[in-house]
């Protein structure tokens, strides 16, 4: 579960987080154990939203361009 915030603020809880040193979105099994691949299912479905910001729970927040941000999304899903 993720909440957009005037499509432009992304609070993820543990679904998704950022690393500000290079740039890029992380996600793991090791916190969302429940079903795999449901997460990525769930993380597939936020290509279809603009945000310029990832603001988790846990881990490190991310702000990119949206068009940025799209692509880290994109570069994530093809890593997992």
């Amino acid at each position: 579960c993720v909440l957009l915030y005037k499509n432009h603020y992304l609070f993820t809880g543990d679904h998704l987080w950022g690393n500000e040193d290079n740039a890029t979105l992380g996600a793991s099994s090791r916190y969302n154990w429940h079903s795999w691949e449901r997460q990525k299912q769930s993380l597939e479905k936020l290509l279809a939203y603009t945000f310029g910001w990832v603001l988790p729970g846990h881990g490190r927040r991310l702000h990119l361009p949206p068009a940025e941000m799209r692509g880290a999304l994109r570069d994530l899903l093809a890593r997992l």
